[in-house]
């Protein structure tokens, strides 16, 4: 039978789980559970990445992290406006070719390729993405919790 240990990051904050049948405990490794079988199956990461549990040293026991603990609510909400932004840089990037396209043909007397009325029509559509985005990271900031945010941000 293997024993279980965990290795502690900063602030007590478990970033590994392991048994000795497969790797050996370095000095400030934490035996969790001793006779306990070949492999250690505590899962140490939560669903988005962070890490799920700490260490308490006066019970001597795991503590699931509270999702505020694993992502602060500013880290939540520079995450959510920087997947927002790319999304938003994506969807004008499809149209930039165009854009350029157009002005160049303008500027050098050529006839463009695309109608006035289509070009405002495409810089207009543009602004409106613009916008959204603005709209969407005001919202976002304004948010007051975890709840707030994920729900602005579900599409």
């Amino acid at each position: 039978m293997a024993n279980h240990y965990i290795r502690l990051g900063a602030e007590n904050v478990v970033i590994a789980a392991f048994s000795d049948a497969f790797q050996k405990p370095e000095p400030l490794d934490i035996m969790i559970a001793q006779d306990a079988g070949r492999h250690c199956t505590l899962k140490v990461r939560a669903d988005d990445g962070g890490y799920r549990y700490r260490w308490d040293p006066r019970s001597k026991k795991l503590v699931e992290r509270t999702a505020d603990e694993i992502e602060p609510l500013a880290d939540l909400k520079d995450r959510v406006k920087a997947d927002t932004i790319e999304r938003a840089k994506r969807r004008l990037r499809k149209t930039d070719f165009k854009v350029l396209q157009h002005l160049e043909e303008t500027a050098a007397g050529i006839t463009p390729t695309m109608s006035a009325e289509d070009f405002q029509t495409m810089v207009q559509k543009r602004k409106v993405i613009r916008d959204e985005l603005a709209q969407f990271e005001q919202a976002v900031d304004a948010a007051a919790d975890r709840a707030a945010v994920n729900a602005i941000a579900k599409p």
